[in-house]
């Protein structure tokens, strides 16, 4: 037989350059495409340069490291912008690292402080140990201040050598003279004892009639070169407890029994008994000074209080004692401030220029009088 031959396909023969043709044409749509793009600027453009904007900043998290918490600044004061770390850069494989400290906290504002003035050292009385801290102007001020001390408060300086001069002295001999006292209302008959001596004591007593014993003074102490140097004073007084002033001349200071202030010791300082004894002495060593010229003494009570009592001649009076006239020259010492006490003495330049009359007047307006009855012969020169 013959083989039969298959019947050929319409389009065979045309199958493969349709194909062909296909291909050609998706690929000219697509240069065109592209072609298109080019021209519109869709393409990529080149790199531009780098612009001010801050770049992005990789941070991490550190193990054990704490956040940073900002801290607001004050109202008052505008809060500064936070700095930019600096990126940390990664360390090699194997490499030890130091843990990081925490980032500091922005500082809140601080407060204005106003300077104080700088501080000088200024020396504690001879003997002691301490040295007081004072601001300039207070140690300026201190220097300024008249030498008076006040009770209660501490000393800081003694008084000027030329404010409490030293004078030559001649005391007198032993004697007990007798006074007619008043305190306001109150009168009584007192005492005044003297017993010189390498060792002195000095005395003074005065009673009233029903109360007994309403004041008691003793003065005790040696005789330097400048008269009277009081060791101990004591004074007590009606319905008061005893106080006492203590002279220590190796430590150089003045303490007391009561308060705790301490004064330097002056040479020539005397207590509240001493002093009338002291005028004397000066008196009878330097006659012309009580009758018309000036006398200083540093003085010291029993309550802390210490300052210079400065007398001034108040001219001549006589005065009648136990019946007689006697000469004297009155001495006054005047207040300076408020609180300070009117001293007014009268002595007897024919008597070893002791007191014949004395008044000491405080603040309140309340004098203590004393005035001499009787005066001894042998005690007339």
């Amino acid at each position: 037989m013959t083989p039969r031959n298959p019947a050929p396909s319409p389009q065979g023969p045309h199958r493969g350059p349709a194909r062909l043709l296909v291909v050609l044409v998706v690929l000219a749509a697509h240069a065109g495409l592209i072609a298109w793009l080019a021209r519109s600027g869709r393409e990529p453009s080149a790199p531009r340069a780098p612009s001010a904007a801050p770049r992005a900043i990789e941070t991490r998290v550190l193990a054990g490291v704490p956040p940073t918490v900002p801290v607001p600044a004050p109202a008052a004061v505008p809060a500064a912008p936070m700095p930019i770390p600096t990126p940390t850069p990664t360390p090699p494989t194997g490499a030890r690292v130091a843990p990081a400290m925490p980032p500091a906290e922005t500082p809140a504002a601080e407060p204005v402080l106003v300077a104080e003035p700088p501080a000088v050292l200024v020396p504690a009385p001879a003997g002691s140990a301490e040295v007081e801290l004072l601001p300039v102007a207070a140690a300026g001020a201190a220097a300024s201040e008249p030498a008076a001390l006040q009770p209660g408060t501490a000393a800081t300086q003694a008084p000027d050598a030329s404010v409490v001069p030293l004078y030559p002295t001649r005391l007198p001999p032993a004697f007990t003279l007798a006074y007619a006292f008043r305190r306001g209302p109150l009168g009584g008959s007192g005492e005044l004892r003297w017993r010189p001596g390498p060792d002195y004591l000095l005395q003074l007593e005065g009673r009233a009639p029903i109360l007994g014993t309403v004041i008691a003074q003793t003065s005790q102490g040696a005789v330097d070169a400048h008269g009277l140097a009081p060791q101990r004073f004591t004074d007590r007084r009606l319905r008061r407890s005893e106080q006492a002033v203590n002279f220590q001349r190796d430590a150089g200071l003045i303490s007391f029994s009561g308060p705790s202030t301490t004064h330097p010791l002056v040479p020539g300082a005397q207590d509240r008994l001493s002093w009338m004894l002291q005028l004397a002495a000066i008196g009878e060593a330097a006659p012309g000074r009580v009758r018309s010229g000036r006398v200083e003494l540093f003085v010291v009570g029993a309550r802390g209080d210490a300052d210079v009592w400065s007398f001034r001649s108040a001219g001549q009076e006589t005065l009648t004692v136990g019946g007689q006239p006697l000469q004297t020259v009155q001495l006054l010492r005047e207040p300076r401030r408020p609180h300070d006490t009117r001293v007014e003495v009268w002595l007897a330049p024919d008597a070893h220029h002791l007191p014949v009359r004395a008044r000491l007047t405080d603040s309140s307006g309340e004098a203590f009088e004393l005035m001499l009855e009787a005066l001894p012969a042998q005690l007339r020169k």
